[in-house]
């Protein structure tokens, strides 16, 4: 089965963008430095496309425990944002299976995260791992690093995580058929945050007006009417 462990990155410092593959390769999604299992040639994808999503038994998916709520609430995420989402735990308390649609709301994947290791597992194909919000209409789009801090603006406006800081191409490809006119980052404030929305602005200016929200907290750790005020000098913003 191909899964990846998300952890910190030694060379740029991102808190959970470097990615460990079951076949031994590693790959941060933020500085870009990927190491490949000894005997694999570099072109090999990193986990096999063609990978089957193992589907959970129901008597492993359980509601979310008391523990998985009060670490989702911290975070902002409420019981209905949590249910939207499709939130659940796996075999115990501290194990969260959070599904993943693409841009139609097809279930492509899943990641499971450990609350206490802070260690996720993605399952299924990884062309394309960002993480989008269930689809307002807005005319904008907010750029955000991981997925709980976009289902905290998917709340009030569409919004997609690159479950890093790279935008890659299928990614760009696919955020940019959606027909938004404007696009806002706001990605972590550490030196891999700013290092990355540099580079976001280069790959996106090309496509539609562009704002770099800074010196920000992550949305999932601000309660609703700061992320609505930081959100409301761009809700009627015209090109």
């Amino acid at each position: 089965m191909a899964s990846l462990i998300h952890q910190p990155c030694e060379k740029c410092g991102s808190s959970d963008a470097k990615a460990y593959y079951d076949d031994g390769g590693t790959k941060c999604f933020s500085c870009g430095e990927a190491t490949f299992p000894k005997n694999k040639s570099n072109t090999r994808p990193l986990v096999n496309p063609n990978a089957i999503i193992p589907i959970w038994p129901a008597e492993h998916l359980s509601s979310l425990s008391n523990k998985a709520l009060t670490w989702l609430s911290l975070r902002g995420i409420t019981q209905a944002v949590a249910t939207l989402y499709g939130l659940h735990c796996i075999y115990d308390e501290n194990t969260l299976f959070v599904p993943q649609w693409d841009t139609n709301h097809n279930f492509i994947r899943y990641q499971t995260r450990e609350i206490d290791t802070k260690k996720i597992r993605t399952y299924g194909k990884p062309y394309d791992p960002a993480f989008y919000s269930h689809r307002k209409g807005t005319k904008q789009l907010v750029i955000v690093e991981d997925a709980v801090s976009c289902m905290r603006v998917g709340e009030f406006m569409d919004c997609v995580a690159l479950t890093g800081t790279a935008l890659l191409s299928k990614t760009l490809e696919n955020i940019t058929k959606l027909g938004y006119t404007h696009y806002i980052t706001w990605l972590d404030t550490d030196e891999a945050g700013f290092s990355g929305t540099k580079k976001l602005y280069n790959q996106l200016n090309k496509f539609g007006d562009v704002i770099c929200i800074l010196n920000t907290p992550e949305p999932k750790w601000m309660i609703d009417d700061e992320i609505l005020r930081t959100l409301g000098r761009y809700d009627n913003w015209e090109s």
